[in-house]
């Protein structure tokens, strides 16, 4: 019998525009489209936890952008935050 996946297991918080928001969830595409701001005015920084451990990035504005619409882009930097949970 295969084992449970446990829900939520990610934590995302993102802090831009002078605002702070959490999400949590299993996906972190989803949770990243689900933090995407209508304008991004400030460079980001993302906070992924995953149990105890937890990983930071700052992200310039232009990064920032590109992080929400190029799809390429999403997928290395969601590599990149798996990667540091190994």
């Amino acid at each position: 019998m295969p084992k449970a996946t446990p829900k939520n297991l990610y934590t995302v918080t993102a802090k831009f525009n002078d605002t702070e928001t959490t999400v949590k969830g299993d996906d972190l595409d989803t949770l990243l489209l689900q933090l995407a701001p209508e304008q991004l005015h400030t460079e980001m920084y993302i906070t992924v936890a995953k149990g105890e451990e937890s990983t930071e990035r700052r992200l310039p504005l232009v990064r920032g952008r590109m992080l929400f619409t190029d799809d390429l882009t999403r997928e290395i930097f969601i590599n990149n935050l798996t990667y540091s949970f190994t």
